[in-house]
């Protein structure tokens, strides 16, 4: 009787230990998932900063040509007027 009490209580024992071991790599896994989450949460984000990003770089350089044109056709209306005035006097 005493060797079987003896039996079950180690058993008890293990089971307690391999269900503590169990319990931490349960919880490692679960920190594992919520890393792994934060890094695609991350890179979704930076997927989106970039695309902005492009956006905002597609705009300036459109703003920018838009400006060279303003300014080519400046200079080409200072250029007449010079003339212009050139011929007058």
């Amino acid at each position: 009787m005493f060797y079987r009490l003896s039996s079950l209580t180690e058993d008890l024992y293990r089971l307690k230990a391999e269900r503590e071991d169990l319990k931490q790599r349960l919880e490692a896994a679960e920190r594992r998932i919520r890393e792994c989450q934060d890094d695609a949460d991350k890179e979704k984000e930076q997927s989106t900063e970039i695309g902005k990003l492009k956006r905002e770089l597609d705009r300036t350089g459109r703003e920018l040509d838009e400006a060279k044109l303003r300014y080519k056709e400046y200079v080409f209306g200072i250029s007449n007027m010079y003339l212009t005035y050139k011929t007058l006097i």
